[in-house]
């Protein structure tokens, strides 16, 4: 048996002094009796792996709701095809790729129902009572909280690594809540860009596969001239816009030189990044997406109709708060936060069932 000290060691020689590691982490905020062969980054991904939060993820949309084909994507799946692209360029950067996949299996784990409309239609319900919602601050909130791993009270007691990376687009009150440094690590700031990687690639496959955008269109884009494969597929896109990233990136790093993680943290600008070219031809990509996909009549219906089903939810449970799920995580908790966790966890198909048997009843 390769044991855990051993493995330490090895990944001390194998990855540079700017990468995340093991043996030097910060730790857990409640103590716990090393493995004999599991690193701790490593057995953060797999408690993310076995939350419910996570098993709800197949039922949230990415784009398309569940009923509009078996083939398009969910959240779950996002999350899996950005670990994907995440490993593969930690392993180039020399990051830590335990860290990196945990924490992007953990980055949507707060997301709402109905996609990015959902988050927004709850943070604007929430603005009036002087809340907000941001669903990267409630994935983190669901595995320091929410999700509870035993015997510990509350959380997955997660090390505090992997909770600074899940801090993708933090706020000042989050900056200073959680003492974080300008910069996120190597390690999060991968898991940021494969996630655009991700749903950049699989939006535009999904968009043609359904129909709602056009090959032809497609190919004018300027982002199209990069690829060398005659027909559009997932992974050519996916592989050139990661060897962009990991080409310009190691430049930084070869340039900058960083001794450590909290070096790269110091800095006025994230080190990993996409070549200034890339950047004009993924801002034309984001936009043409935005205005054809996105703003498509198919899509518009299902984010009006998501919308208002979370409005409808949310003021119900609010006037009727008793038929809120009863747990200790929220013992001491208002109504309000207790409400917007709920609400927030629900799936897509959940949402709707409860929507339909409080708004139609016969």
């Amino acid at each position: 048996m390769i044991s855990r000290v051993q493995q330490q060691q090895n990944e001390s020689k194998m990855l540079p002094g700017y990468a995340l590691q093991n043996a030097f982490s910060k730790g857990r905020k409640y103590t716990e009796e090393p493995h004999p062969f599991r690193l701790d980054f490593a057995r953060d991904r797999d408690r993310i792996i076995h939350t419910k939060a996570f098993r709800r993820l197949k039922g949230k949309t990415q784009v398309f709701v569940a009923h509009f084909g078996d083939h398009v994507r969910s959240r779950l799946t996002h999350s899996l095809e950005v670990a994907q692209v995440g490993r593969v360029m930690a392993r180039a950067l020399g990051a830590n790729e335990d860290i990196v996949e945990g924490v992007a299996l953990a980055h949507d784990l707060g997301h709402t129902p109905f996609g990015h409309s959902g988050q927004d239609a709850l943070d604007s319900i929430l603005k009036p009572y002087g809340e907000s919602f941001e669903h990267n601050a409630q994935s983190r909130r669901i595995v320091e909280v929410l999700e509870v791993h035993p015997p510990h009270p509350f959380g997955l007691n997660l090390c505090a690594e992997t909770l600074e990376c899940l801090c993708k687009h933090p706020t000042l009150q989050e900056r200073q809540q959680y003492q974080l440094l300008p910069q996120n690590f190597l390690e999060g700031q991968i898991v940021d860009v494969s996630d655009m990687i991700a749903y950049l690639a699989h939006d535009l496959e999904d968009g043609l596969h359904s129909g709602l955008l056009s090959f032809s269109a497609v190919q004018k884009l300027a982002i199209w001239q990069k690829i060398a494969e005659e027909n559009f597929s997932l992974s050519s896109l996916v592989n050139t816009l990661m060897t962009d990233v990991v080409d310009f990136s190691f430049q930084n790093i070869t340039k900058l030189e960083p001794k450590n993680p909290e070096e790269i943290q110091m800095l006025s600008h994230p080190i990993v990044q996409f070549s200034q070219e890339y950047v004009e031809n993924i801002g034309e990509l984001r936009k043409f997406l935005f205005q054809e996909l996105y703003r498509h009549p198919t899509v518009v219906h299902q984010v009006h109709l998501g919308v208002k089903i979370i409005e409808n939810l949310f003021e119900y449970y609010m006037e009727n708060p008793q038929y809120l799920p009863e747990d200790e995580c929220h013992k001491e908790d208002g109504i309000l936060l207790r409400v917007k966790d709920f609400i927030a966890g629900m799936t897509d198909t959940f949402a709707i069932q409860q929507w339909e048997k409080i708004f139609k009843k016969s």
